[in-house]
């Protein structure tokens, strides 16, 4: 299976984080890791996937069956 990279935009709307703020961070040294192809900013999903869900707050309430 081959690796499947997002946009920045993508990444964006995924997020819910502008645009300008994922571009203040890569120019800043922080965020999201990417790559660059050429002039084009590339995220991998795998790996965005990954820090998102390391990124979770697991509440008690939902642990034990719980919810809103």
């Amino acid at each position: 299976m081959s690796k499947q990279y997002i946009t920045e935009k993508e990444l964006s709307d995924m997020t819910g984080r502008a645009l300008q703020t994922l571009r203040n961070d890569r120019f800043n040294g922080r965020g999201f890791p990417y790559i660059k192809i050429g002039r084009s900013v590339r995220y991998d999903l795998d790996r965005i996937l990954t820090i998102l869900d390391r990124s979770t707050v697991k509440t008690s309430s939902f642990e034990n069956g719980g919810g809103c």
